[in-house]
């Protein structure tokens, strides 16, 4: 019969495909979780109803829009932007691949013409001792849940958009800015959901502030969904990529999710790869070598014939050559090629380790004539004592 009919079979055929449905499995909630936790793409749309969305504040501007402003959604190219003493809302936690500052060439034509634009976006440092802070305002105060702020006096001129006015802020700095044009003018806010759907309700306070200032600036209010994907193309841009540029592609892409479905999975194959998942193996019987052999074989003869003494000499022997070589005294690298004396390893020992040399001179004097299988063990402990002091 052969040696393999005699190795078991696997009992856990299916096990590798079930570690594997499992690891899916959890990389799929993992996916999930992160998809209703974390802000999505179109996070600051006025279209999306999550925490992060401005659907609740879009709603207050149109109930407000009939005794001072008309609030509609702009889902077109920026170069069809026209007319004055309009509003531009735009909000998203996309940073640019450039500073968050940066505005399209057809929305700075479109400011000359007379209007505002206002961009809540990531943008400033953190400046504020606390996260949560409530700013008064005279429509109520105002939640901030951020410590990153804005110095006017020395940011607006590195980001070169001119003299720039605090709009809303603290001792910290701006929360909100603005920046007067030619025209028309530029208010940034350094977080983008200072208006978002997780502030409805009895925080109305950060609605009321923010749609006062919109409607001070403008007759119109428009909000921006082009830069959230929801596009109305004109039959001259049918032919474009709906994301403009690879930049912008992948300046939409989640790469926060894909890295951690990437993580997951990885962390799913090490488990896999360091676990047995298949049949167990039988184990071959270790083979010994000729030398092996004949070192038992002269053992045991030595140990019927109870010769201690003559395996003392030798592992003293041995013991020299162990220390020299430790001890940097033989061996081609030390230069030194001549017998070290039993005094000579003593010393260089207890300088090594700061000990008695005396305890090297016992293990390595005389053999005596008749010597025990007790005495020789003792004799070893004391041998192993004196080399682990060398390893440390």
């Amino acid at each position: 019969m052969s040696q393999a009919a005699n190795l078991p079979r696997p009992k856990n055929a299916s096990r590798q495909i079930f570690v594997w449905l499992f690891g899916l499995g959890v990389l799929l909630v993992v996916a999930l979780m992160i998809m209703a936790l974390a802000p999505s793409g179109k996070a600051g749309s006025s279209l999306d109803r999550s925490p992060w969305g401005s659907r609740e504040f879009f709603q207050y501007l149109q109930e407000q829009g009939t005794q001072t402003s008309s609030v509609q959604r702009w889902q077109r190219a920026y170069k069809n932007l026209s007319g004055r003493n309009q509003v531009l809302f735009q909000i998203t936690d996309q940073q640019r691949w450039q500073d968050p500052w940066s505005l399209d060439p057809d929305i700075e034509k479109w400011l000359a013409q007379g209007n505002t634009l206002i961009r809540f976006t990531w943008g400033g440092t953190v400046r504020s001792p606390t996260s949560q802070t409530r700013l008064s305002t005279p429509q109520g105060p105002v939640a901030v849940d951020t410590r990153r702020r804005m110095n006017v006096a020395d940011e607006s001129e590195n980001v070169d958009l001119g003299p720039a006015i605090t709009v809303l802020g603290d001792d910290a700095g701006a929360v909100a800015w603005s920046v007067k044009t030619k025209a028309g003018g530029k208010i940034f806010g350094v977080y983008p959901w200072l208006v978002a759907n997780a502030y409805s309700g009895l925080n109305s306070a950060n609605f009321a502030y923010f749609a006062a200032l919109a409607q001070a600036k403008g007759e119109k209010i428009w909000f921006d969904e082009w830069l959230h994907g929801y596009r109305i193309k004109d039959s001259e841009d049918s032919s474009q990529n709906s994301y403009g540029s690879i930049w912008d592609y992948l300046r939409r892409t989640p790469w926060l999710l894909v890295l951690i479905q990437a993580i997951v999975l990885g962390l799913i194959l090490l488990w896999g790869k360091n676990h047995r998942l298949g049949p167990l193996i039988q184990a071959h019987e270790p083979t010994q070598a000729n030398s092996e052999q004949y070192i038992q074989a002269l053992s045991g003869v030595l140990h019927q014939a109870q010769h201690h003494d003559f395996v003392q000499a030798q592992l003293s022997q041995r013991c020299r050559q162990e220390l020299a070589e430790k001890l940097g005294l033989r061996g081609a690298w030390s230069g030194h090629q001549q017998i070290v004396t039993d005094q000579e390893l003593a010393q260089a020992w207890s300088l090594h380790t700061g000990e008695d040399p005396g305890k090297v001179l016992l293990v390595l004097g005389p053999v005596p004539e008749k010597l025990s299988e007790q005495e020789l063990l003792i004799w070893l402990n004391q041998v192993g004592k004196i080399l682990q002091g060398l390893v440390s």
